[in-house]
């Protein structure tokens, strides 16, 4: 399923205001992958965004495949990144490719869990990209908590610079653990002329415990970070978010590999490099000041 969701002004904006969180993603997952001893390989990276991620981890000299449902979003990341490869379409509608990393970043859960009934779809999901990782591989993720817009259950921001604006207004659900966001952009266009888009994005809010069980549970060894180490001191830190990090063990990817067989999934030669001492099954959290 391919649609305008982000489309193309809010996509501009988000491009031109909000590239930090993902380059930051980027330097740690680079960080992830050669502690692990991965020197080169396959990343995957769903929900790629404009291709801030995808630059990064190919300037390192890994390959990259992003997915992401927006046309938008794709149209600048190819231009931003010609050598990676990336597809318009549906995570859930796609085999993964094996790999010595899979990113879902920028919320990435989030929004699929908006686009789909419940919480099995994310499960099924899960056990797809465990099952494509390589011994050692990482998973790196970002996802937004229950209650982050505190006892209101409501947000409004605004956010302006030259030549383009944004509205968003956010309201959470506790019930359903469902966040809705009604997206406002406006862009100058044609000198004294500004257009305006409208758009309304459903993000699925998971527990963290939950979600760190899960992930332990399909034989990666999990840790917590409250947010990514900064490479831009003047970013915003990350509010109501975590970021959760997954290392597959050797017994879990030879155990789950069954999963993407039945789909046929692609192989592709990578680095199979094993990150030593890789605990499956163990949650632990941490800070991000005392990793960085």
């Amino acid at each position: 399923m391919v649609s305008d969701f982000f489309g193309p002004d809010h996509c501009h904006i988000i491009d031109a205001d909000f590239s930090s969180h993902p380059f930051d993603a980027a330097n740690f997952l680079l960080k992830l992958l050669r502690d692990a001893g991965h020197e080169d390989g396959l990343v995957v990276d769903i929900g790629c965004g404009s291709g801030v991620l995808a630059e990064v981890i190919t300037q390192a000299g890994y390959s990259v495949l992003g997915i992401d449902i927006s046309a938008s979003m794709i149209d600048l990341a190819r231009h931003r990144v010609p050598r990676a490869v990336f597809r318009c379409e549906s995570v859930m509608e796609t085999c993964l490719p094996t790999a010595v990393a899979v990113s879902a970043t920028g919320e990435a859960l989030n929004f699929v869990g908006g686009l789909h009934a419940d919480r099995a779809a994310i499960l099924g999901l899960l056990t797809r990209i465990a099952a494509s990782l390589l011994p050692g591989g990482i998973f790196l993720c970002d996802v937004t908590l229950p209650g982050i817009l505190g006892s209101t259950h409501v947000k409004h921001r605004w956010h302006e610079r030259e030549g383009r604006a944004m509205y968003v207004g956010s309201h959470e659900d506790i019930i359903s653990e469902m966040l809705s966001r009604q997206i406002a952009t406006w862009r100058q266009v044609d000198g004294a002329l500004w257009r305006r888009s409208d758009e309304r994005h459903l993000l699925r809010l998971y527990p963290l415990d939950w979600l760190a069980e899960s992930v332990a549970s399909m034989g990666l060894s999990v840790s917590i970070l409250d947010d990514y180490p900064h490479q831009d001191s003047a970013r915003e830190p990350m509010q109501g978010r975590a970021v959760l990090t997954g290392i597959s063990s050797r017994a879990g990817a030879a155990l789950l590999k069954i999963g993407n067989q039945r789909c046929g999934a692609r192989r592709l030669r990578t680095s199979r490099s094993a990150c030593d001492g890789s605990r499956p099954y163990v949650a632990t959290r941490e800070s991000a000041a005392a990793s960085g």
